[in-house]
């Protein structure tokens, strides 16, 4: 539940730039710097506080530097301050449902102040926190620590708004969800990766918060979480598909469910988007919160924007793309017992397939987690602290290729489709101990688990009848209960019986 919303300044709420340049070319006209101004970048200048860009320029700061910024400053600036678009109507807009609004700016406080009066939002503010506020700038994390203790608000009960990498640092730093304002989208192509999400306009910004506000899920009165796995439906529009529905009514009533996660491939052939339209009326039958994962499969029908389209009418859905630079299904869902955040369930885009390079050469493979992600996942553990995750994906990751049959429980009857390479995904969620399970579909004919090292490594039942290998192998689901504690306990259930309990 997000409380506090927290937005940098210059670039973010007002388009300064011009104003700023202007004063940098002044200021160095009427005083020679021992640096020549248009050496430097200009993108890193606007980052930065006038007195960090003096001390670059001059080597320290005198007050006639300064003094003569104010006199740029309130000479030029009605004619070069300008807000962005909608921001006014976004700011009331959040006001209005109660949220804690700050600034965090690398800008001088009197400059700062008089700005914001002018452009006529300073009113919207609980706080505004200044270049010359705190003893240690951005991309130090004073700033946002500060609004956090004012406001009573918990890491991931806030949202940081910026358009600078010391904006996203400072987020990081503080373990607060960070959103790239993206007016300039030479900076979304370089500033993304470092970012939890992107907003390209006002609105954008409004769905993110309002998506955190509604992805929540509750445990039960006897402390339990009971999930339903759904994996590799295949529907492609045919006479399988009433018996995929079939089996989802099935496996529903008798595990009575308090989520539904589909891990991937709901369909494919060309019927994709009238497949994802008829699977969400399909879920609102059952009435049932659900979130899905894509497949590798799933695009063969449509674009991953028109599937989207397609099902995101259905009322049971809980879902949300994520951030476009890391894939189309990055979220997460929080898990509470009452007032707190006991656990949290997880969802990633493992993709659809990339080119790799081995031994110096181009290898085609199946999709694995990227980088981006990497680093996204560990913000997102390092803002929940000691709170419990289940984590669930379409394709295997790369370990799961060297588990032996041996080493098993369940069913292992095919060779896993993983990556060919190791990116050290399942290294980096045991190092940081915050998810408890993996659970991933794609192959078929496989529904075994693994331990290793206190994560388990888990396949999904087949819950669809599209067939590739031997007839006979009977669909189901994986079950699955969290507790309030972190304890996972999960077993398959086929159409026939529940024939296994772990």
């Amino acid at each position: 539940m997000i409380k506090t919303v927290i937005f940098d300044m210059d670039g973010t709420l007002i388009n300064s730039d011009a104003l700023v340049e202007k004063i940098y070319r002044e200021l160095v006209k009427e005083y020679p710097p021992i640096i020549s101004f248009d050496s430097l970048d200009l993108n890193q200048v606007m980052a930065l506080s006038y007195i960090e860009v003096i001390k670059i320029l001059y080597g320290d700061v005198k007050p006639i530097y300064l003094d003569y910024i104010m006199y740029v400053h309130a000479k030029e600036k009605k004619g070069q301050l300008a807000i962005f678009p909608e921001v006014i109507p976004m700011l009331k807009d959040l006001k209005n449902q109660g949220m804690y609004l700050a600034v965090v700016t690398s800008e001088l406080r009197e400059i700062a102040i008089d700005e914001m009066q002018i452009l006529g939002i300073l009113h919207y503010f609980n706080e505004v926190v200044a270049f010359d506020d705190v003893t240690h700038p951005k991309p130090h994390p004073e700033g946002i620590l500060r609004i956090l203790e004012h406001s009573h608000a918990q890491p991931y009960e806030a949202i940081m708004v910026g358009d600078q990498l010391s904006d996203a640092f400072a987020a990081e730093k503080a373990h607060v969800m960070s959103i790239l304002m993206g007016w300039d989208e030479n900076k979304v192509k370089s500033m993304a990766i470092h970012y939890d999400d992107v907003a390209m306009n006002t609105t954008q910004v409004l769905d993110i918060i309002k998506n955190r506000q509604q992805l929540k899920l509750k445990f039960n009165q006897d402390g339990i979480l009971t999930l339903c796995q759904i994996t590799d439906l295949h529907l492609m529009h045919d006479e399988k598909n009433l018996s995929a529905k079939t089996l989802i009514n099935s496996m529903v009533n008798h595990i009575h469910p308090d989520f539904i996660a589909l891990t991937g491939d709901q369909t494919m052939g060309e019927h994709g988007k009238m497949s994802y339209h008829q699977l969400g009326q399909w879920m609102d039958e059952i009435n049932i919160p659900y979130g899905f994962v894509f497949g590798n499969h799933d695009t063969e029908g449509g674009s991953y924007e028109s599937l989207i389209s397609a099902i995101q009418p259905s009322k049971t859905l809980m879902f949300t793309s994520g951030p476009k630079h890391l894939g189309y299904s990055n979220y997460w869902l929080e898990v509470y017992e009452g007032k707190e955040i006991k656990a949290l369930i997880i969802m990633m885009d493992s993709h659809i397939d990339a080119m790799y390079e081995i031994d110096n050469q181009k290898v085609w493979g199946y999709g694995s987690i990227d980088q981006a992600q990497m680093m996204w996942y560990e913000r997102l553990s390092n803002r929940y602290p000691n709170i419990p995750s289940l984590l669930f994906l379409h394709i295997p990751p790369y370990e799961v290729r060297h588990i032996k049959q041996s080493e098993v429980i369940g069913v292992y009857e095919e060779s896993p489709s993983t990556p060919p390479v190791d990116f050290g995904f399942v290294k980096l969620v045991q190092s940081l101990g915050h998810t408890q399970a993996i659970f991933f579909g794609h192959d078929h004919y496989n529904d075994f688990i693994y331990s290793d090292h206190g994560l388990m490594l888990a396949y999904g039942r087949v819950s669809g009848y599209y067939v590739y290998g031997r007839e006979g192998f009977t669909p189901g689901t994986r079950w699955i209960k969290l507790s309030t504690k972190g304890n996972v306990t999960t077993g398959i259930l086929t159409m026939d019986q529940l024939h296994k309990v772990y």
